[in-house]
């Protein structure tokens, strides 16, 4: 049994949204919540032992959990909440770090 313990967030990618300009593209994240995703997904026995929230971000996150095979059972649920993380993505061009625009 491997137990996962950590972060669990919501990265907001920012996105063009066809008709609309920008948007931000909501996507479950945080390294331990990944790792534990990822052993799920090779068959072995996870658990993710953390806080989640119930809001709306909090369910799409335990959701994705179970459907990986990680145990969810070391959840402390809460009202607070989701963490959410504001990402813009920056690419390497010509050795020098650029945002995109």
């Amino acid at each position: 049994m491997i137990i996962c313990c950590g972060e669990a967030l919501i990265d907001m990618i920012r996105t063009s949204v066809p008709g609309s300009g920008e948007g931000f593209l909501p996507l479950p994240g945080g390294s331990p919540y990944n790792t534990a995703i990822a052993i799920g997904k090779l068959g072995v026995s996870v658990k993710f032992l953390g806080r989640l929230s119930t809001d709306f971000f909090g369910e799409i996150l335990f959701k994705r959990l179970k459907e990986n095979r990680v145990g969810v059972d070391l959840i402390i649920r809460t009202e607070q909440n989701s963490t959410l993380a504001f990402v813009k993505l920056i690419k390497l061009v010509d050795a020098h770090l650029r945002f995109i625009p």
